[in-house]
């Protein structure tokens, strides 16, 4: 037990460590001239007698093998090719064209926005929990995170100050870690709608901005749904019909309610319904789901 566990301790600390990175150029380059990347400078030079490449990066130099890979603090270069590409006969300056793959190695941030409900009823709570992760093996800082929730009313966050119907947040993220802000929500009128939020942050070469990804939630009509009907013509003594049709348009929810029919004192009520308690004028009913 003692060796494999000794072995387990070598392996950790052979791994290189893990860093997020993102291609940002693949393609070639002539030697000596500068090359605008994602809005930095890079410069190259090649050595054909050593098989290397100096490559000036905005964050310093790298001295890249033919068929490697070399990274600084920011940037990862590899060198896949270089292939002559001609001679200036007036300096004698070989010029060679490069074919190389830079990736930008910064810590990007990671959101994961979830409601528990995602359809709603006017007046009903949900709980929103908005994450962000830090998956780098280095800090993130000078993290804001601005999350706007109108139009629905907040009852209180967790883990994030609140500002009215803003959440928002400010600080740094160890690696591995995580943040997670609670709010608990009340959906306030009908209709559909998305909520999201802007994540800005130092990765390590620049501020990143970015959005969070969107919940979408869906309000309802009020619950109960309910329409009438009556006779356009109606004579004094002969009799007409009044029909009342209540439907509860929630796919889940129930409704257990009391609906109460007062006939006014002009009119009279011809033939009972039986799912209707008649008392006197009154007529009552306990609703159940629809």
């Amino acid at each position: 037990m003692k060796n494999l566990i000794i072995f387990f301790s070598l392996l950790m600390l052979l791994l290189p460590l893990a860093a997020a990175e993102t291609k940002i150029f693949s393609g070639k380059v002539v030697t000596d001239t500068d090359k605008v990347i994602d809005g930095s400078t890079f410069k190259f030079t090649y050595d054909e007698n050593s098989k290397k490449a100096f490559v000036q990066t905005p964050a310093g130099g790298l001295i890249v093998e033919n068929g490697a890979c070399k990274p600084n603090n920011v940037f990862r270069v590899c060198l896949n090719s270089a292939n002559f590409s001609h001679k200036n006969i007036t300096t004698y300056v070989y010029y060679y064209e490069v074919d190389v793959t830079i990736y930008k190695l910064t810590g990007s941030l990671s959101t994961s926005s979830k409601s528990i409900l995602n359809t709603l009823l006017q007046g009903e709570s949900t709980e929103l929990a908005v994450t962000i992760t830090n998956p780098t093996e280095f800090d993130i800082t000078d993290i804001v995170l601005d999350y706007g929730m109108a139009p629905f009313h907040v009852i209180e966050a967790k883990g994030c100050e609140l500002d009215y119907r803003q959440m928002a947040w400010e600080g740094t993220l160890k690696p591995k870690y995580d943040k997670t802000c609670t709010s608990s929500i009340t959906a306030e009128r009908e209709g559909k709608y998305s909520l999201s939020g802007n994540l800005s942050y130092f990765n390590g070469f620049e501020t990143e901005k970015k959005t969070t990804d969107t919940v979408a939630i869906t309000v309802l009509p009020k619950q109960l749904k309910m329409s009438q009907f009556i006779d356009k013509n109606i004579e004094v003594k002969k009799p007409f019909y009044f029909n009342i049709s209540l439907q509860n348009i929630h796919s889940s929810e129930d409704i257990t309610s009391l609906a109460t029919i007062i006939i006014p004192g002009h009119a009279a009520l011809i033939k009972d319904t039986p799912a209707f308690e008649k008392n006197e004028r009154v007529l009552k009913n306990r609703l159940s789901k629809a």
